[in-house]
């Protein structure tokens, strides 16, 4: 991008929009590479420019670099905002340094910054996913002491959070205070609460929220679908799991072979073999491949819940459609 001679020679402006273009491509070495130049050049990069670079540097999970940049940054007199902090703090979260992303956040309040919601969620979510939902808790009773008000996405991800852990009592609390804070829930905190359920087996929790989630206009997709299927299945209501199954391809949703599974699998089990055949053959005009592993993994299961039989006629089903059993289904 250096100057060719024309009349219009690049300025801070045309790297800072080039630099931030090749960020938003995920093209780490070639936004690095015209910064660099751009400093060859003797231009001065501005905000945007080392946002940018920060920005990408953190994404690679090369937060060091990016820290080096920083203090090239503020050596230079360009102050960093609130999006340069929160770049390196979900830099620091999203490699796994929870600790520097907290110092840093100590940081960023002493150099005159104010956390805003974003940086709260990224420390959130890197706490959540890694089932540390009392400490993503004190940050984000920290974050309501100081005025900020949680957006769906910090809820969505404590929720997740107490989801994963089976902590329903707290996932209910949550939920309650972000309605009564006037947040509404969306197709992703109704499928966290389906799927919360379903981990328990709460049947009936978990098709009452699935109606609350219809009834608010919200479709379902796949996924939550699935859980749902899955769900009756494990409850022996394969009837009703049918009935969903229906209703998803109704919709325009592509089942995946692990809803296939459960159905088979069910239907199986109560002896509705012709039903499980075509679920078979459906599968197979829906151009989704029924492998040696699909079929060890049905079998499997009915091998170990002592059902023979049913393991038998499965191997004979897989025979007859053409799949070639391994050593694994023969060793069943």
């Amino acid at each position: 991008m250096a100057d060719d001679g024309g009349d219009c020679p690049p300025d801070v402006v045309s790297y800072s929009t080039v630099i931030n273009g090749f960020f938003k491509e995920g093209d780490l070495d070639k936004t690095y590479s015209t910064y660099n130049e751009m400093l060859d050049q003797r231009i001065s990069p501005n905000v945007v420019t080392y946002n940018s670079i920060i920005a990408a540097l953190c994404k690679a999970q090369t937060v060091d670099k990016a820290m080096e940049v920083l203090t090239t940054m503020v050596k230079s007199g360009v102050m960093p905002d609130c999006m340069t902090y929160n770049s390196i703090v979900h830099g620091f979260c999203s490699s796994g340094q929870p600790k520097e992303a907290i110092v840093f956040l100590k940081k960023m309040r002493s150099d005159g910054v104010e956390p805003d919601v974003v940086t709260y969620n990224s420390l959130m979510d890197y706490l959540c996913k890694n089932g540390r939902c009392t400490e993503a808790r004190k940050i984000f009773d920290s974050m309501t002491k100081r005025g900020l008000k949680p957006d769906i996405t910090t809820y969505g991800t404590l929720l997740q959070g107490y989801a994963t852990k089976g902590a329903l009592v707290e996932m209910h609390g949550l939920l309650d205070l972000m309605v009564r804070n006037g947040i509404h829930p969306n197709h992703y905190v109704f499928s966290i609460l389906v799927c919360a359920y379903a981990k328990q087996e709460k049947v009936e929790e978990a098709m009452l929220v699935f109606s609350k989630m219809r009834q608010q206009g919200l479709n379902p997709n796949a996924v939550t679908y699935g859980t749902v299927i899955d769900v009756l299945c494990k409850s022996g209501r394969v009837e009703d799991a049918m009935l969903y199954f229906e209703q998803m391809i109704d919709e325009g949703l592509r089942p995946d072979s692990i809803v296939y599974n459960s159905l088979i699998h069910s239907l199986c089990i109560f002896d509705k073999w012709e039903k499980a055949e075509e679920l078979f053959l459906e599968m197979l005009d829906r151009g989704i491949c029924l492998s040696t592993i699909f079929f060890n993994s049905i079998i499997d299961s009915h091998c170990k819940e002592g059902r023979v039989i049913e393991s038998v006629k499965l191997f004979d089903l897989m025979v007859r459609i053409g799949v070639k059993p391994d050593i694994i289904t023969l060793g069943r």
